[in-house]
């Protein structure tokens, strides 16, 4: 008699992340910096500070284990939160990942040394209703949630 197992995950199988072989190096330009989370009409992610704008470092994608994660789609016209997560998994650009427009971002600024790039390290997110740039970035993805939705269907 065939026995099913009714686990969600299994356990043994894990998801690599391709690599290209180069291993980046960063250097910490500034710790701790506070900045939102914003998207361009072309569905790219960046962080605003006090210091200027900068994209994302490729390991702020990774979802981290007991961190909140958002889905990247508008549903019931809220954005959505997820809090508890067992493992690192790799977040997926049209699903959901480790932030969202409108949110608040804590991290460090970075410079790739591979690369030369000045990019933003994410450590940490919450929400802050008080904050009027947050909720501008949070409007401008409500209101282009559409062409946004279509242009990073289009790169992926």
């Amino acid at each position: 008699m065939p026995i099913l197992k009714f686990s969600l995950f299994d356990k043994k199988r894990r998801e690599k992340r391709l690599s290209s072989g180069i291993k980046n190096t960063y250097r910490i330009i500034s710790k701790n910096i506070i900045g939102i989370c914003h998207i361009s009409i072309e569905g790219r992610y960046f962080v605003c500070t006090n210091d200027g704008t900068y994209k994302f470092t490729d390991d702020s994608y990774i979802i981290k284990k007991n961190k909140p994660f958002y889905c990247q789609q508008i549903i019931d016209g809220k954005r959505v939160q997820i809090q508890e997560l067992g493992t690192l998994h790799i977040s997926n650009e049209k699903t959901y990942l480790p932030f969202a427009p409108g949110i608040i971002c804590v991290g460090d600024i970075v410079y790739n040394e591979t690369y030369k790039l000045t990019l933003f390290r994410l450590k940490d997110t919450y929400i802050d209703n008080s904050s009027d740039i947050a909720k501008d970035a949070w409007y401008f993805f409500k209101d282009n949630y559409e062409i946004i939705r279509n242009n990073i269907e289009k790169k992926l």
